[in-house]
Formats: structure tokens, C-alpha cells, sequence
């Protein structure tokens, strides 16, 4: 029988976090819902019409009848489902609300750093260094971390302590950094023991390689002139993303840079986010109404800046904002439209938002979109590959939770993103 002890880089933390919590609507519950508002039904009419089972319709009716959008006439065929004022207002509504309620909980959490797999609280144990040993006669292999995973991706942390029925909506400040330690896992006669199921296949071939043993898919052992850990690396960093390009992708000089922009506000449906640097009170003059009329065929749109306080405390941006929020609420698009309260402290520009048709499309660039007179020489990408867009998402989440809170997850100049609920599920 052979043991052999792998240890793990690993970062461990542990934070207070803000949350929603309770069901939330299905849409089968918004179709039923949205039938009967159009025409009171019986249970069995719209199990015919819906080809569903008459107990799933009579399920819905019920909860929405407990939050009272759904009330119950007798008719000549049975009782009939009716929907009730407040259950046509939902009916209309993009989204019905929920009947949740906001807490706050701590929970811990921890990072594996070769293959980024987010593990909850206490199911790996994270140990310093100097705390790690094993029974006498017992092998112990250290393994290094990956460049591509040395800080942690909080949108993938909050999706994987959240329960089934919540929503991590941010994190409050934490006071010092995440702790740096090592997770000792036991592979014996070539089966690793005891790791949970959310550690992905990259942290296992890892674990089984270190061990000298072939991993699932075949990989041969390592050779012993080959460090195990460089082994592990090299299967993470380094690749490269091939993605369409086409000439007009690039953006160059002001007069392009403000056409793009109008018509991307033009054609979404669904999600707008903007970064700029610099906010100023020309520059979303210009923009508002755009985003208005965005928001008028129900895209919903974050706006977020990165200037940070002069000598004296005092920030231009964050003055330009307290306008542009007035004129939004002015316009009755508060809900629609959120101007982020606080600096990201970063200089990224760009512009992430869907086509109107079912596809996405960013752009990174030198442009400042919300201070910019669009006269100055400018170049910015356009991007359209959805696993482009999806990361240059995941880091405008990260720069979402403020510098106070993000520099502890960051291990590279540009961090992986992280965060607001409404980034991390557009």
C-alpha cells in the first residue's frame, strides 16, 4: 500500500456577507401567472393548454395565491384562477418579484491556487506551513501555484457558498488579506482521499501527478527530472484564445469612438456597464439621454468610475456623479439606471453591452465614455467573443466591490473581477 501526502497552495478567508434569501419565481409560476391575467382558467384548462401536470399548475397557483397575485371564483366547470390587481401588475412586470428577505452571515471560504476551485468554510483544512505534517515513513510533495490562480475570483466564491435559495449580493470589508497556507490531501494506491466534489479536474490531475500516479484522462506519469509542480502549471498558463476579427473591431479617433457608442445604447435590450475613469458633468450630459432611452426598452444599465480623491479629499467624478443621479431620479430611471457611488480606483474604459439580438459586445480602449468630448485621438477594441466578454465581465465585477475591498483579492496589476449580483447573472 502506497500513501503519499500532496500539499496544496491554498488561500483561506473569511468575511461578513450581505445576502438575499428566500424562493424566488420560476417561469413556469410566470406563465401561469401571466395566463390568468389575460383570462381566468381552471386548473385542468391550463394543464390541456400548457401540457404540464395538473398538480405542477395547481403547485404554482398556490404560492402565488399566498402572496396574493392569484384568487380562486367558483365556476361552472370548477373553482377558476383568477389574477388579482397586484398579480397583473407582476404578470407585466420583466421579472415578478420576490419574497425574500436581506441578512448578514459570515461564512469562510477557500481557494485552491492551481486550478482556482472554491471550497466552503471548513471542508478543506488550510494550514500554515509550519503546522503540516504526516505519519513517519510517509511521503509529503509540495506543489506550487499557478500564475493564472494566485488571488481569488469572488463571483466564483459567492456561486459557491451561496444556497440553493439565496443570492450573495456583496461582502462588507474585511480587515486584513486572505491567509496564504497549504491543504494536505492523502492520495492512496493512486485514489485521493477525503476531497470534496467541488475540487475541478485540473486541482485532481495535479494532486494525482504530484503523487506520480496517471490521472483519468491518460496523462503519463511525470519523469523525475521534471518538477511535479511546473507540470501542473503549464497545463494552466499560457494559452491563448483564437476569436474572429474583423477590421472595423478597431475603434480609432474621437468621431468613431462617439458613433460606436450611440449605437450600442441604441440597439440593447437587456444590460449595459460602463467603467470611465472620469465622470464629468458634460460628459453625461451627452450620455443621458442615450442611457434614457436604453432604459425606456428595459435595458438595465451600471455605470461605474475609477477616479480616486485628490490631496484635499475631494474628487471631481464623484461631484459629477451626485448630478448625473439627480438627473436620473429627475427622470424616474433610479431603478434603471445606477451610478455607482464609490471610485473602483481603477483606469479601465469600456463599454460592455448586448446587441438587442441575443449577443454581446465590449470595448477597451483609451476612451473615457462619460467625460470625453470625442474630439481627441482615441483607439479602443471591440471584442464579440463570448469568452472574452464573459471574463472582461467577471473583472468589472471584481473592480464592483471598491478598492477597499478588492486589492486583498488581487495578485496581478489588472485583478480577476468580482462581484455585484447583477454583474455576476446579466
Amino acid at each position: 500500500m502506497s500513501v503519499v501526502h500532496i500539499a496544496v497552495p491554498m488561500l483561506r478567508g473569511r468575511s461578513q456577507f450581505k445576502l438575499e434569501r428566500g424562493r424566488r419565481w420560476s417561469i413556469v409560476e410566470h406563465l401561469m401567472l401571466d395566463a390568468v391575467a389575460n383570462r381566468p382558467a381552471t386548473a385542468a384548462e391550463l394543464s390541456q393548454k400548457s401540457e404540464l401536470p395538473r398538480r405542477i399548475v395547481v403547485e404554482a397557483f398556490i404560492r402565488l395565491m399566498r402572496v396574493g397575485w392569484v384568487e380562486i371564483t367558483p365556476g361552472s366547470n370548477g373553482p377558476v384562477f383568477r389574477a388579482t390587481a397586484s398579480g397583473v401588475v407582476q404578470a407585466r412586470a420583466s421579472e415578478m418579484r420576490a419574497a425574500t428577505t436581506l441578512q448578514r452571515r459570515w461564512m469562510g471560504f477557500s481557494v485552491d491556487c492551481i486550478a482556482g476551485s472554491v471550497f466552503r468554510g471548513r471542508e478543506v483544512i488550510v494550514r500554515s506551513l509550519n503546522k503540516i505534517s504526516v505519519p513517519d515513513g510517509e511521503k509529503l510533495v509540495f506543489t506550487e501555484a499557478s500564475p493564472r490562480h494566485s488571488a481569488a475570483d469572488l463571483a466564483e466564491v459567492f456561486a459557491a457558498i451561496e444556497n440553493e435559495d439565496e443570492v450573495i449580493l456583496g461582502m462588507e470589508s474585511i480587515s486584513q488579506p486572505l491567509f496564504r497556507g497549504f491543504a494536505v490531501f492523502r492520495v492512496r494506491d493512486g485514489s485521493i482521499e477525503s476531497l470534496s466534489s467541488r475540487a475541478r479536474e485540473g486541482l485532481k490531475s495535479a494532486i494525482l501527478e504530484a503523487a506520480g500516479v496517471a490521472d483519468q484522462i491518460g496523462r503519463p506519469r511525470p519523469s523525475r527530472s521534471t518538477p511535479v509542480a511546473a507540470l501542473a502549471a503549464s497545463r494552466l498558463v499560457g494559452r491563448s484564445l483564437h476569436a474572429l476579427f474583423e477590421q472595423d473591431d478597431i475603434i480609432v479617433d474621437g468621431r468613431e469612438h462617439r458613433d460606436i457608442f450611440e449605437t450600442m445604447l441604441e440597439r440593447t435590450l437587456r444590460k449595459v456597464l460602463i467603467h470611465s475613469t472620469f465622470i464629468s458633468p458634460d460628459g453625461w450630459r451627452f450620455a443621458l439621454p442615450l442611457l434614457l432611452g436604453a432604459a425606456s426598452r428595459g435595458a438595465k444599465i451600471e455605470v461605474f468610475w475609477g477616479q480616486g480623491e485628490d490631496a484635499s479629499g475631494k474628487s471631481s467624478s464623484r461631484s459629477a456623479c451626485d448630478g448625473f443621479r439627480k438627473a436620473i431620479a429627475a427622470a424616474g430611471r433610479s431603478e434603471d439606471i445606477v451610478v455607482h457611488p464609490f471610485t473602483t480606483g481603477s483606469h479601465a474604459k469600456l463599454v460592455v453591452a448586448d446587441d438587442g439580438k441575443g449577443g454581446w459586445s465590449a470595448l477597451v480602449g483609451s476612451c473615457n465614455w462619460l467625460s470625453s468630448d470625442f474630439r481627441s485621438f482615441e483607439t479602443s477594441l471591440r471584442m464579440r467573443d463570448p469568452l472574452i466578454v464573459g471574463q472582461l465581465v467577471r473583472h468589472l465585477a471584481a473592480l464592483s466591490i471598491g478598492p477597499n475591498v478588492a486589492h486583498l483579492f488581487r495578485g496581478e496589476a489588472f485583478p480577476p473581477f468580482v462581484a455585484t449580483a447583477s454583474c455576476r447573472r446579466f
